[in-house]
């Protein structure tokens, strides 16, 4: 190109003196180095200034210049569509990642809480379970609450019948006090008047005193012949038989002591033994068919 040829004699430095030009756009120009002119509107004006100072036409070079860049825009335009597909996909890759991460996290919180609320159900029924095995009682503890209640029940009766053996032995004493008087009364009455015959045969007969001795606790069964009523209780004193009341006893064993009076008879036996009671306040040792005989059928 004849015109550029001209501007190279003069030189680009030479040009960026005299039209204070910058010195690499020049030598650009001068080049024909489209791809380094990027500003269209520079570029031109840059061409309209150096056609200006030395009288030049540059038209061709312009005309040169405007297919370069027609034929690097589409180039451009794609390199540019290619740039933002890749910034696209790679802003959609990393929200893709973001979302992964956050669906990641939520489910690791879903399955911790899980964990969690499993342990604590888990843990709360343990514990109500052993709440309702501690409030339930068990059924040997509810036997053993009923054998409990059978032994107070048991001593209750016992002591409510030894209290009625007290209650008959002071009535017993009473009597016995009362002839004691009479006889006091009697001594003023002279000498010659003697007590018939049958008032002292009934103050030796009131007189009669049986004790039951158990060596160790003993249980006591009587049935009373004129009412045909049943007792039992447990003892660990000496026992005072109603001698006034026709009766049965049985004893749970056999060790224990008979004190009749001034006569005592010791026993060692390991079984039941049977006393009777007569109408006249007899006391003696029975067998059990004699037991059985006076009971009528009645019996332990």
């Amino acid at each position: 190109m004849e015109e550029i040829e001209k501007l190279k004699v003069i030189g680009a430095k030479e040009i960026s003196k005299k039209t204070h030009m910058a010195l690499n756009k020049i030598e650009a120009i001068l080049e024909m180095a489209y791809g380094n002119l990027e500003d269209k509107a520079t570029t031109i004006g840059l061409i309209q200034i150096l056609e200006r100072e030395y009288h030049l036409d540059l038209h061709q070079w312009c005309q040169e210049y405007e297919k370069f860049w027609e034929e690097h825009k589409s180039n451009s335009e794609k390199m540019e569509a290619n740039i933002n597909f890749k910034i696209s996909h790679e802003t959609m890759q990393e929200n893709d990642n973001k979302k992964s991460i956050i669906v990641v996290a939520v489910v690791i919180v879903l399955v911790a809480l899980g964990i969690y609320l499993y342990f604590n159900f888990h843990n709360l029924q343990d514990t109500i379970t052993e709440k309702e095995t501690i409030s339930t009682p068990k059924p040997e503890s509810a036997l053993e609450n009923l054998q409990e209640e059978g032994i107070i029940k048991e001593e209750a009766k016992s002591i409510e019948t030894n209290a009625t053996l007290e209650m008959q032995e002071n009535n017993a004493t009473q009597e016995i006090l009362e002839p004691n008087v009479n006889l006091d009364s009697s001594a003023s009455t002279p000498i010659n008047e003697l007590p018939a015959p049958q008032a002292i045969q009934e103050e030796i007969k009131i007189q009669k005193e049986v004790e039951i001795v158990p060596f160790s606790q003993m249980w006591v069964g009587i049935i009373y012949l004129d009412t045909k009523e049943k007792t039992s209780f447990l003892i660990n004193e000496p026992l005072k038989v109603d001698l006034k009341r026709p009766q049965t006893i049985i004893t749970g064993h056999g060790m224990l002591e008979i004190q009749n009076n001034d006569n005592t008879e010791k026993y060692n036996l390991a079984g039941r033994m049977r006393f009777f009671v007569d109408e006249d306040g007899n006391f003696s040792s029975i067998s059990i068919e004699q037991y059985n005989r006076y009971n009528g059928g009645l019996g332990w």
